[in-house]
């Protein structure tokens, strides 16, 4: 009776699955939906100013995530249609921007409107991932939706730009506001039916967290934002590989950053079973080691066979090592806990891009191309080995809810 009363699905074991596709599904049209609003914005920067206009505009929308992603991560924590309004209020504020932007061509309304719309998509992240632990019950099946969540955010960044490149041809960066609209609020329609209790509402009381036990937690964060980071300086330095490097065209960038993409789907797959592991920590330490040997061998690469191969490994060292992030801190926090961390996590990656943007282009100046590749790969080398034993301490801490491991 008592290990019946804990698990708030154990009567309906169709309901778990029922929720879990739903809010996977959810996830996948913010994926593209997110994609499409960042390439429509940014084109939209270009044409008005250029290259200045749309590197300005991209710190302007990182700025307000990086601020408020830990603030909307404890929201995560409450149970009932938290993900719902989220995204429905991210569905009014695309199509209030598409229509600022189509209304009002000058003047800053349109980047005020942008910075708002951007800070809310940095909502949707952390409450995703610290309800599916709620919604998957069983570590085999959370392992299993982390992996979809990566996933469908490799889909999203093939998909959101390609949907934008189609709708920009013909109709403009407003249009692609207006379609990205449809998708949230497909996605808010979605999860209208997801039944999300919190841990409350089953009668489970969680042990304390191993994180609120350790001062550790922020080198935690920063270490599972560094995959994030390897795979946004690849992007930034994409057309350099194929200008400079290999001796083509930038032009080639998207099939490089696509392989990237491949890799990254690659990984999560391969990562689907590991929520069930109890070595999270030394498994997204080699993941990220993998990953940063590969950014370092692509500098030092004049193959282009080759460096399809080091990118393609790149990324399925990071979508390995997302799933594995993932399900760490799922597994180390609180109920509570998960959606500050995964908000912070998401503050990390916003506030690392931003320095990784204007360090990669002060090295480029001094040691060229395949100097920030050599240095930014040993980097992140040296943080992961300097990390790992101090990190080790939570990896053993980590506890499984007794609902969570049947």
């Amino acid at each position: 009776m008592e290990s019946r009363a804990r698990d708030p699905f154990r009567s309906v074991p169709a309901q778990r699955s029922q929720d879990r596709a739903r809010l996977t599904g959810a996830f996948a049209a913010f994926s593209i939906a997110e994609g499409a609003i960042w390439i429509a914005l940014l084109v939209y920067a270009y044409e008005r100013g250029g290259v200045a206009e749309a590197s300005a505009l991209a710190i302007l929308l990182l700025a307000p995530s990086a601020v408020l992603a830990p603030a909307f991560g404890a929201l995560a924590s409450r149970s009932g249609p938290v993900l719902r309004r989220a995204l429905g209020l991210q569905a009014g504020l695309a199509a209030g921007v598409g229509a600022v932007l189509a209304g009002f061509g000058d003047g800053l309304w349109p980047y005020a409107g942008a910075a708002l719309l951007c800070a809310s998509l940095s909502a949707t992240r952390p409450i995703v991932s610290t309800l599916l632990p709620v919604v998957s019950g069983p570590a085999p099946q959370l392992s299993r939706a982390n992996a979809m969540i990566v996933l469908f955010e490799g889909v999203g960044d093939l998909a959101g730009p390609l949907l934008a490149a189609l709708v920009l041809g013909a109709a403009g960066p407003a249009a692609v506001l207006y379609v990205a609209s449809v998708l949230l609020a497909v996605a808010a329609w979605t999860t209208r039916a997801a039944h999300v209790p919190d841990h409350s509402d089953a009668g489970i009381t969680p042990a304390p967290s191993p994180l609120a036990l350790t001062p550790d937690r922020w080198l935690l964060v920063t270490c599972l934002a560094l995959p994030t980071l390897l795979f946004g300086a690849v992007e930034l330095l994409a057309p350099a590989i194929g200008a400079e490097m290999l001796g083509v065209t930038g032009q080639v960038a998207g099939y490089l950053v696509a392989m990237l993409g491949c890799g990254g789907v690659a990984g999560a797959l391969l990562a689907r079973t590991v929520g069930t592991r109890s070595d999270l920590v030394r498994r997204h330490g080699v993941a990220t080691l993998v990953s940063a040997a590969a950014f370092f061998g692509i500098g030092a690469s004049y193959d282009v066979w080759t460096t399809l191969f080091l990118l393609f490994l790149c990324g399925v060292a990071n979508g390995y090592a997302w799933v594995v992030g993932m399900s760490l801190v799922q597994r180390v926090a609180t109920n509570a806990e998960r959606g500050f961390l995964f908000g912070m996590l998401e503050s990390g990656e916003a506030i690392g891009l931003a320095l990784v943007t204007l360090g990669i282009a002060a090295v480029t100046v001094g040691l060229g191309v395949r100097g920030t590749f050599a240095i930014f790969g040993m980097c992140i080398a040296c943080i992961v080995l300097v990390s790992q034993l101090r990190l080790r301490g939570i990896g053993k801490l980590a506890t499984l809810p007794s609902w969570a491991a049947r």
